[in-house]
Order: C-alpha cells, then sequence, then structure tokens
C-alpha cells in the first residue's frame, strides 16, 4: 500500500483541477437519475473500518475496507466489495451475470447499506437484517442533514498528514474527527461530510467504531446503478428506520417465516433461533444507536 502522505501530496493537484463541486438533489430524483444513467465517479478513497461487533465482547473486534467514492457532484460510501460488484454490473451486459453478482455483492460484508451525500443531504439505503443466506433484505431509504460539527484548535499528525481535530453527535453517538484541509474535499466516511476539508481519522468517544484513510486514487470505471435498491421503500425518518430494524431483529425468526411463507419443525426452529441469536449478538453494537430504547 502506498504511503498516506505520499498519496495526499500527488492528489493535491489533480483534486484542485477535478474540482469537487455540490448542488442540492433529492433522493426522489436521485433514484429517478440513477435509474436513467448510472453514477460515474472520479474518486476513490479507501477507509478502513475497525469496530466491535458486540459491545459486551472486546473480542468482537472486526474490520473492512470501505470506499467513498466522489464525482463532480456526488459521493457514494459502501463496502468495498459492493463498490467492486457495483463496478463489475456497471461493464458487464450480459442480464444473467449481473443478477448473480448483484446477489454475491453484499455477501461476507458487515456494511450493506449505501450512504449518498451531496449538498447537505444525505440519502441512505438500507437494510434491516442483514442475512448472508438472504441478501435481498427488507429495504428502505431516508434522509437526513449533514451532522454540525464543532472545530476545536487541537492538531494531530496522522499517517503524515497534518490534521485539525472537529467533534459531533450522531446515531446517539458522540464522535471526534480528524480532517485535513491539505485535501479541499468536504466529505469523509460514513456520514461524516461537511468540514473543511477532507477527513482521515473519525471514531466514537467509546472507540468501538473507527474509521481510517488508507488510500486515495483515481476511480476508473467505477459507477453505481442503484439497481440493487430500486424497490426499496421511503420513510419519513432515519429514526423510523431505525426502530423498524429493533423490531424487526427482536422477532427476527418470526418475521422471517411470515416474508418467506416457510414452516419449520420445532427442532429446525429451534436450531435456526439459536443461530439468528448469535448472528444479531455479533452484530447488535449498531454504528447508529436507536434513541427509542
Amino acid at each position: 500500500m502506498k504511503p498516506l502522505l505520499m498519496t495526499l501530496t500527488h492528489f493535491k493537484t489533480f483534486i484542485l483541477l477535478l474540482g469537487y463541486l455540490s448542488n442540492g438533489l433529492s433522493s426522489n430524483s436521485l433514484q429517478a437519475q440513477v435509474a436513467q444513467s448510472p453514477l460515474v465517479f472520479d474518486t476513490k478513497l479507501t477507509y478502513e473500518v475497525r469496530f466491535l461487533g458486540d459491545s459486551t465482547d472486546s473480542q468482537s473486534v472486526r474490520t473492512e475496507l470501505t470506499h467513498l467514492l466522489i464525482n463532480d457532484a456526488t459521493s457514494l460510501f459502501e463496502s468495498s466489495q459492493a463498490a467492486t460488484m457495483d463496478s463489475i454490473k456497471y461493464l458487464v451486459q450480459d442480464e444473467t451475470e449481473k443478477k448473480r453478482l448483484r446477489a454475491a455483492s453484499s455477501q461476507g460484508t458487515t456494511i450493506p447499506y449505501k450512504i449518498f451525500k451531496k449538498a447537505n443531504r444525505i440519502t441512505t439505503y438500507d437494510i434491516l437484517f442483514n442475512n448472508p443466506e438472504n441478501t435481498s433484505g427488507i429495504g428502505f431509504y431516508y434522509d437526513e442533514p449533514l451532522p454540525e460539527w464543532e472545530l476545536s484548535t487541537d492538531t494531530a499528525t496522522i499517517h503524515g498528514v497534518l490534521c485539525q481535530k472537529a467533534t459531533t453527535q450522531l446515531g446517539n453517538r458522540g464522535w471526534i474527527a480528524w480532517f485535513t484541509t491539505e485535501i479541499p474535499i468536504s466529505d469523509g466516511p460514513y456520514k461524516f461530510g461537511g468540514l473543511p476539508g477532507l477527513v482521515v481519522q473519525v471514531q466514537d468517544k467509546q472507540d468501538h467504531w473507527v474509521f481510517t484513510l488508507r488510500d486515495i486514487a483515481n476511480a476508473l470505471n467505477y459507477a453505481s446503478t442503484l439497481q440493487g435498491q430500486m424497490d426499496f421503500e421511503p420513510l419519513r425518518s432515519k429514526q423510523a428506520f431505525l426502530e423498524a430494524k429493533r423490531e424487526y431483529t427482536e422477532s427476527i425468526f418470526e418475521k422471517e417465516e411470515l416474508r418467506t411463507g416457510r414452516k419449520y419443525t420445532p427442532e429446525t426452529r429451534a436450531i435456526i433461533e439459536k443461530r439468528l441469536q448469535s448472528m444479531m449478538k455479533l452484530s447488535s453494537n449498531w454504528i447508529e444507536l436507536d434513541s427509542s430504547k
């Protein structure tokens, strides 16, 4: 992997030539636009996310690579695996192969969501339960504003890059971000945008979730079609999604039975319920917490 400082130095001239513009776009018009023509991105930023899957288990640390893809108007944050599959689906013409790739795009990832940022708005496409054996999930999307930041005069050098500190509240967690004005991109991983520079690292105050910038590169042939999210239903707010997710996970087996129409023997039911409970325990430390709990 290239040293980050070298990557940033070479990237300065490129990003100034590219120009990072922002214009308003609602989620409805975003879907309409992407349905007609895929969003193609110019730049790919790779972030490593390290997190505790279960907040009560210090051994449940997991890591995954994610991508922040940007063009002159929009950014997209998603798992590295999903980004790669999106690009392949964009280039592949065979419909059968596209369907196979679409089904595989969220398998093995702990990050099934896509997050679009444009101007001061965020649109998130997410599913209620990320079951590797049923990647279709039940999908929704919702809009929200960018987080509000409090800037600090504190500075630190992270991976050879001079950064400034900022704090915010998001998802009922306190967050600390370190951003650099050396790269004039007002964006970052997940929903962390709106700072006067690129977010190099951001973590919650409990250190349960940490995003760290690892690489910056040209994003040749990276595109998103939203093919897997076109049938997602709109929700009035993020809180509505979190409440629906909580309700679904608390009665996951019954909901899956109702959704699939399958019936199980008591023995099979007990085995499946135990497996689902174990899966949910390992993914119980959500990045955003339900304020109703």
